[in-house]
């Protein structure tokens, strides 16, 4: 539901109270008149001098419009209870600096105002600049009038926000207008004239001239006023009788009956008033004057019929009853159908509630004390506002506190109880799960020595060419650490290169390096020793495992087999292998065509030894004179400068060739052509 600001508009008049209870909206600011009374004084009496009410009626008047409580009030005082004059040769840094504006404007009116400033309350309005100096209006009334106005508020409890000048309320409902609009509230007492520029009041006048004065000449009519009446005040008890009379009467349209008759007379001195008024206007200097275009009537002795049309045709201005729905509707302002049948009584009302809504009060003529009280009371709303706020929120927050403990222990409870019921069956799956890892580790692939052992022997395809000697592994708890040491024996330089590629090749060992091949002579045979170094890749368990149960009809658990992550990596250890071997394969290129040379010579040698036997003591096998010379090793060849290769080259040539300078392998054409090709 949205925010409202809300205010009670009150004007005490001399026939009545009226009232109106407006609205706005914070959101849309929409304004809306909830509620609006006029309500007559249950006493008055009628004098041959006019009307006077009894300050007890004028309570009971006020008490029966039901103001609702802390609702905040405005008041109107009437233009007759006040003074205005124009204060001219003010500076003109005033419209910036308020303060020192105030303080000049409290000077002046000392020397100006009739009364003491004790005596009264003023203030002022309608700023304007002449020339280089500034002018402003200033308004007074009389501090113990404005206190008989604020009684029967007292008397309730009741402390306005604001006491504003009629007139000012009336114009908050004009027209923007250049020209001047005269704006006429006919009371019961007097009447309040105005005339309003584009909607601020240059002029004001107030004449005692109002429906009680009509009401008064009709019932002299039947029962003359004696002076011994007049003295002793005493009432005539058929006043009700008149102003009912006095509401059918028709303002006379007849020269003649007008000054004939008691309401033509009436409407001639009101006419005569107006006049009055306008030549006063256009005799003041303090603006320059402007013409009327309009007169607008208000007030409940404005109801007088014929009354617009005489005075139309007696002042040459056009004047009308003011419509004030038709205002409020052109306002975007929101009514009921109650305020129809008095609104011509409201137009002061409705212009103050308007003013205060708005935030445009240019006039006050509150007393500083009553300002005081208001800001006093206002503090103190706004303290007990806080303090109860402040209470509020610390009774929610204990307890929302307490409420949050309780439901904190009561979880706390449920989940005991849920734990309580879940221990039993929690120590049944632990024992369960404990088993189930017993079974799990035990069906575990695992990798042993001798799968190492048997998968390096399956790759020894011909074991009479190489042949393993020892065995050396370490961390095979930890295959990441895990290293092996081959031990081999061989035939040849190839043998043991064919050995090393299906060892890579197998899926099982990575990282493999060959040491330094050694020959040596064994049972009159050449033999090549090597050491093999080499790592264990991640996937090897698996592999095994896979080698183990092959043929088995056995399939080996999927949660054995190497991730994804061992399988990349497997990947890309291979692709690098691959990579080194294509990068070192162009320089080993012609390191593997003499190594070949050199073992077709050795094998050619063991040929030629085996066909001719034994010879003499002083004889020597090209083994012995092998087994003699140190042969170098492939690495040690490649190291070797072009000079010292040249030289092994000549050496293994000197020795066969010495040795078997006949042989069968140089005694044709063909057989010498390719000797020299490998000797190349």
């Amino acid at each position: 539901m949205a925010k409202k600001r809300h205010i009670v508009s009150i004007d005490i008049g001399t026939h009545s109270v009226k009232a109106a209870y407006l609205e706005q909206k914070h959101d849309s600011g929409e304004i809306t008149i909830s509620h609006s009374a006029v309500v007559e004084y249950e006493e008055r009496k009628l004098l041959g001098r006019g009307m006077q009410v009894t300050s007890d009626s004028m309570k009971v008047a006020v008490n029966s419009l039901e103001i609702p409580k802390k609702s905040p009030v405005v008041l109107s005082i009437s233009r007759a209870l006040l003074t205005t004059r124009w204060i001219d040769g003010l500076p003109i840094d005033g419209l910036n600096d308020a303060n020192k504006l105030d303080n000049i404007v409290a000077f002046q009116a000392e020397s100006i105002l009739p009364f003491t400033t004790e005596e009264v309350v003023f203030d002022y309005y309608n700023p304007t600049e002449k020339g280089n100096a500034l002018s402003v209006e200033l308004v007074a009334a009389r501090r113990a009038d404005i206190e008989n106005l604020l009684s029967p508020l007292k008397a309730i409890n009741v402390t306005p926000q604001s006491v504003m000048p009629a007139m000012v309320a009336a114009s908050r409902l004009s027209e923007q207008s250049s020209s001047g609009t005269m704006i006429l509230d006919i009371g019961a007492g007097q009447s309040d004239l105005s005339i309003v520029k584009d909607g601020k009041v240059i002029f004001s006048r107030s004449f005692p001239l109002g429906g009680d004065q009509l009401t008064l000449s009709l019932s002299s009519e039947v029962s003359p006023v004696t002076e011994a009446i007049e003295d002793n005040a005493i009432p005539i008890q058929n006043f009700d009788t008149y102003e009912n009379q006095k509401r059918n009467l028709l303002c006379p349209a007849d020269h003649d009956e007008l000054s004939e008759t008691t309401i033509g007379k009436w409407c001639q001195r009101l006419a005569t008033e107006i006049q009055r008024s306008t030549i006063a206007y256009q005799q003041d200097t303090s603006s320059p004057p402007v013409s009327i275009d309009k007169i607008l009537l208000t007030g409940g002795s404005s109801r007088l019929s014929g009354l617009a049309s005489y005075l139309t045709r007696a002042l040459s201005i056009s004047t009308h009853i003011w419509d004030i729905p038709s205002r409020l509707d052109v306002l975007q302002v929101k009514y009921n159908s109650d305020f129809l049948q008095i609104s011509d009584q409201l137009a002061v009302v409705i212009g103050q509630g308007l003013a205060f809504l708005n935030d445009s009060v240019e006039l006050d003529l509150l007393p500083k004390p009553e300002k005081q009280q208001i800001q006093k009371v206002d503090q103190q709303r706004r303290m007990l506002y806080r303090i109860a706020v402040g209470t509020g929120i610390a009774a929610l927050l204990a307890i929302g506190v307490l409420s949050y403990g309780q439901y904190q222990q009561s979880e706390v409870d449920d989940l005991d109880q849920q734990l309580q019921k879940l221990k039993s069956k929690a120590n049944r799956a632990r024992n369960t799960l404990k088993q189930e890892l017993v079974v799990t580790q035990l069906m575990k692939p695992r990798l042993s020595a001798l799968d190492l052992l048997r998968e390096f022997s399956l790759r020894l395809s011909d074991r009479t060419k190489v042949a393993l000697t020892t065995f050396q592994l370490t961390n095979l708890n930890d295959l990441t650490k895990a290293r092996l040491n081959f031990n081999v024996e061989a035939n040849s330089h190839q043998d043991i290169s064919n050995l090393v590629t299906a060892l890579n090749q197998s899926g099982i060992f990575k990282n493999l390096k060959q040491g330094q091949i050694i020959s040596v002579n064994k049972d009159r045979k050449n033999i090549f020793q090597v050491q093999i170094t080499c790592s264990i890749k991640v996937g090897a368990v698996k592999t095994l495992a896979e080698h183990r149960y092959l043929g088995t009809g056995l399939q080996i658990s999927k949660t054995n087999r190497p991730s994804t992550e061992e399988k990349n990596r497997d990947e890309a250890e291979r692709e690098n292998k691959s990579e080194e071997a294509k990068l070192e394969s162009n320089s080993k290129k012609s390191r593997k065509d003499e190594s070949f040379e050199m073992e077709q010579e050795e094998n050619k040698a063991r040929k030629e030894q085996s066909t001719e036997g034994k010879k003499g003591n002083n004889e020597r096998t090209i083994g012995e004179k092998r087994e003699e010379t140190r042969w170098p090793s492939v690495e040690e060849y490649d190291r070797m400068s072009e000079e010292e290769k040249a030289e092994v080259k000549a050496k293994k040539k000197r020795l066969y060739d010495k040795d078997d300078p006949e042989s069968d392998a140089l005694k044709t054409n063909i057989d010498r052509q390719e000797y020299n090709e490998r000797i190349k």
